[in-house]
């Protein structure tokens, strides 16, 4: 019994942990989250890259909305920055942004799916951000349930 209830919370550990990502071309549909920049560069690790064009789309089903929170934001100022868009992709109208520099954003509510777009020069890199997400997700309807009436007996 004691081997079971161990193995039961160590199960439920596993879905406690939100999905941790880096920036790249991606859609993922978790209702939370981290994303930190791509740390792909190779003489300062943890750093993001130059010459970087990502598009990461946060999409869960039922999304009502998104709300990030950035918990760190370096980028060299103007020339390397993140937009968030209002949708699937960076075609949508911009919800905030563009960010660069050393102020972090403020938070950023969203009215369903979420692009965050980067974007960094030829020239210098910085540490890049970290950001969280979590969304608030539509209940679905309760289901309508009927008895058949049985006859008498």
């Amino acid at each position: 019994m004691r081997v079971f209830i161990i193995l039961f919370f160590a199960l439920c550990s596993l879905y406690v942990v939100n999905a941790q990502y880096s920036m790249s071309n991606q859609i993922v549909s978790d209702c939370e989250g981290t994303l930190t920049d791509s740390e792909l560069n190779i003489l300062e690790p943890g750093w993001y890259s130059h010459d970087e064009n990502f598009n990461f789309t946060i999409c869960p089903s039922n999304a009502l909305s998104i709300i990030i929170n950035f918990t760190s934001f370096l980028t060299e100022p103007i020339n390397d920055y993140v937009i968030i868009y209002d949708g699937p992709d960076n075609t949508y109208p911009i919800l905030a942004g563009p960010f660069s520099g050393t102020s972090l954003p403020p938070q950023i509510v969203s009215s369903g799916c979420v692009t965050i777009q980067f974007v960094s020069d030829l020239n210098v890199a910085e540490e890049g951000f970290e950001l969280s997400w979590e969304t608030i997700i539509s209940t679905p309807q309760s289901p309508t349930i009927s008895l058949l009436n049985q006859p008498p007996i």
